[in-house]
Parts: C-alpha cells; sequence; structure tokens
C-alpha cells in the first residue's frame, strides 16, 4: 500500500450536524449546496446520500500531520 483515502471525522460530523440542523428547519440540501465546510463547497446527490469531495490521501510522507 502506497497511500490510503479517509474523510477527517470532525469535517464530516459537521457537515451531519448541519444537514440535521437544515432538515429541522424544513430545508432540503440541494445538488451544488455550499455547507460551509472545505471539500463540502458543492455537494452531489445521489440517491439519499450527500457526497462531498473531503477526502484525504496519506502516505508514508504525510502520516504525522494526522492526529486521528
Amino acid at each position: 500500500i502506497k497511500a490510503m483515502s479517509f474523510w477527517d471525522p470532525a469535517d464530516a460530523g459537521y457537515v451531519m450536524s448541519k444537514v440535521a440542523h437544515l432538515l429541522i428547519q424544513k430545508k432540503q440540501v440541494k445538488e451544488g449546496d455550499n455547507l460551509g465546510v472545505k471539500g463540502y463547497e458543492k455537494v452531489k446527490i445521489v440517491g439519499n446520500i450527500i457526497r462531498g469531495e473531503a477526502w484525504i490521501d496519506v502516505t508514508k510522507d504525510n502520516v504525522d500531520q494526522f492526529t486521528f
């Protein structure tokens, strides 16, 4: 394995909370919406899934930058 990719759990959790808050307010998240978090500036909707592009690529050279 030369690299792996994942999402920052704090950012993903914040986005999920923001989506829940919008739904409680009877608002919908639409294709292209900006949810205010890096990687979620232009979300895509696939069925019931909200997708961002906030993945992090980790290699042996940058693994020490992450605390989670």
